[in-house]
C-alpha cells in the first residue's frame, strides 16, 4: 500500500508528460531512426562471425564473473558467520 499511491501518480504524470509531449518529440525521434531492418553488425559494419564471438566471449566473461563473485559472497558470509560464534 506505501507504493500504490506515489506509483499510481507516477503513471499519470508520465501519461500527461508523453501525451503533452508527443507530437513535438515523436517526430523528431522519428527521422533520426530510419535504418529500416538493419541488424546490429549491419549498423556497425562488421562481419557476423566477429559479432557473434565477442557477444559469446562477453557472455562467458560476464557468468565466469558472477560465479567468481557468489563464492567470494559466500566466502566473506561464513567468515563473518564463524567471527559470530567465536
Amino acid at each position: 500500500m506505501d507504493y500504490l499511491i506515489p506509483g499510481v501518480l507516477g503513471f499519470l504524470a508520465g501519461g500527461v508528460l508523453f501525451g503533452a509531449t508527443y507530437q513535438s518529440i515523436f517526430l523528431k525521434i522519428s527521422t533520426i531512426g530510419v535504418y529500416g531492418q538493419q541488424s546490429l553488425e549491419e549498423l556497425l559494419h562488421v562481419n557476423h562471425w566477429l559479432f557473434i564471438s565477442l557477444f559469446v566471449f562477453c557472455t562467458l566473461v560476464f557468468y565466469v564473473g558472477s560465479k567468481i563473485a557468489e563464492k567470494a559472497k559466500d566466502v566473506s558470509e561464513k567468515k563473518a558467520k564463524d567471527l559470530r560464534m567465536n
